[in-house]
């Protein structure tokens, strides 16, 4: 069962193609994904497929890939709100990468319909390491 969980606070973030650039970097520097990929372009399809917002300020990009290396949960929140493709803000993202069905992230999937848990994974006060746990255990 896939454990690839990556949390980030990125406060610096301001804007939404920044965003894009930083989730880049951060799956090609971990091998998440190869280079050469289509990961913007896939994101924002996904998006214009169906709005991918779980919470209030919570959205869940994802994308399925023949260029995704290792399934992933990756995390990245943000102080200042940004404006997502729903044209609503957001200041937690939550970019699945998956290859094939994966139970790991299917489980995490199901988990997401709970909103204190989102509200958990939302919580500056938590440092990015309780909010990993959080996810790979289902708890603190």
């Amino acid at each position: 069962m896939t454990r690839t969980v990556i949390v980030v606070d990125k406060p610096e973030i301001t804007d939404i193609e920044t965003f894009m650039q930083v989730v880049e970097e951060i799956a090609l520097r971990k091998k998440l994904i190869q280079a050469g990929n289509n990961l913007r372009v896939d994101i924002k399809a996904r998006e214009a497929m169906g709005n991918t917002r779980i919470g209030v300020d919570t959205v869940m990009p994802h994308v399925k890939a023949e260029y995704v290396i290792k399934p992933t949960v990756l995390i990245i929140r943000v102080r200042q709100p940004l404006t997502w493709q729903d044209q609503l803000p957001a200041r937690v993202f939550i970019i699945l990468l998956v290859r094939e069905p994966d139970p790991f992230l299917e489980d995490f999937i199901i988990r997401l319909v709970n909103e204190d848990f989102i509200d958990e994974l939302a919580d500056f006060n938590q440092p990015p390491e309780s909010i990993r746990q959080l996810v790979i255990e289902g708890r603190k």
